[in-house]
């Protein structure tokens, strides 16, 4: 799935979401929403999230909150801004499993999703394919000028 700010792929259990800088439209976010509401078997649902700052809106956040209901959902956040982290502790209020980690800290992202070995080495080839999709460089921004 590939919008004009997100692009997403699942691997077995695990959701991948790269944004850009850009806030996701309410008919974006759908799409996302499109992608929970299809996993009701899969528990627990895990979801890599890495932000170039583009983060979900207060009512954007809330219609994910009634999609995921009272299910086990373990999210890592990924992100260089401030904005992106702001959101992913506003989503940790009522989702105690949402952690928001540093651009560059994969590996203890990976470690609070409970995801190793083959399963991890194949989420990292994901995440480095959505973001050079979406152009997005190390340092978190675009490399579109």
């Amino acid at each position: 799935m590939r919008s004009k700010s997100f692009a997403a792929r699942r691997v077995r259990n695990v959701i991948v979401y790269v944004h850009t800088a850009l806030p996701p439209s309410d008919a974006e976010w759908d799409g996302v929403l499109e992608y929970y509401t299809g996993t009701e078997a899969v528990d627990p649902l895990l979801t890599l999230v890495y932000s170039a700052g583009g983060a979900p809106n207060a009512s954007q956040r809330a219609r994910l909150n009634v999609v995921l209901g009272a299910r086990r959902a373990r999210i890592a956040v990924l992100t260089p801004s401030a904005l992106a982290r702001a959101a992913g502790t506003a989503v940790s209020l009522f989702r105690p499993d949402v952690h928001v980690f540093g651009p560059h800290e994969l590996g203890p992202a990976l470690e609070h999703l409970g995801v190793s070995g083959e399963q991890a080495a194949e989420v990292r080839v994901v995440l480095s394919e959505l973001k050079e999709e979406l152009d997005i460089n190390d340092a978190g921004g675009t490399g579109r000028a």
